[in-house]
């Protein structure tokens, strides 16, 4: 008997170390999944935090080029209104210079003009019939000049077009 419970007792032992020894493997198992799991997590979650950080820089740049750009438009509104400002200025100036008085002064002060006496003014008496014919006489000599030129009239207007197109 004392045989058989020492057998007993061996084979209880053996089966002890097997579970024992299953538990451990289990467990180095199970640890080592974790582990894995652990590390595909912290993967995805350095990556998640990466593609934020990613997208809040790319949100930052847009917002600064945006601040930027608002900017060259304040500084080209101030630069559109000194220029309006200098227009009004300009065109007041203008004004002020095509009156007649203002010319008037300025032509007695500063160029020393004065208006001229009676004994300066000379009248001259025009015959209107000697006018008109000299007047006609000048379109004649016009009209031949047309005509006696290098080229006939219609050819040499064909050239002056050209000539004028291709601003030679």
């Amino acid at each position: 008997m004392y045989a058989a419970e020492q057998i007993r007792q061996s084979q209880y032992y053996e089966q002890e170390k097997k579970l024992i020894k299953q538990k451990t493997e289990n467990e180095k198992k199970r640890l080592s999944t974790k582990n894995r799991s652990y590390v595909r997590e912290t993967c995805a979650l350095f990556l998640c935090v990466i593609a934020f950080l990613g997208l809040n820089l790319f949100l930052l740049s847009r917002y600064a080029e945006i601040t930027s750009v608002k900017h060259q438009v304040l500084q080209m509104e101030k630069s559109l209104e000194q220029l309006r400002n200098t227009k009004e200025k300009l065109s007041v100036e203008i004004e002020k210079s095509s009156k007649l008085e203002w010319i008037e002064g300025e032509a007695v002060t500063r160029l020393s003009m004065k208006y001229p006496d009676k004994n300066q003014v000379i009248y001259i008496s025009v015959d209107p019939t000697k006018v008109a014919l000299i007047d006609g006489e000048l379109e004649k000599t016009y009209i031949e000049d047309e005509r006696n030129g290098i080229l006939p009239n219609s050819i040499e207007r064909i050239f002056h077009k050209f000539a004028g197109v291709l601003q030679i």
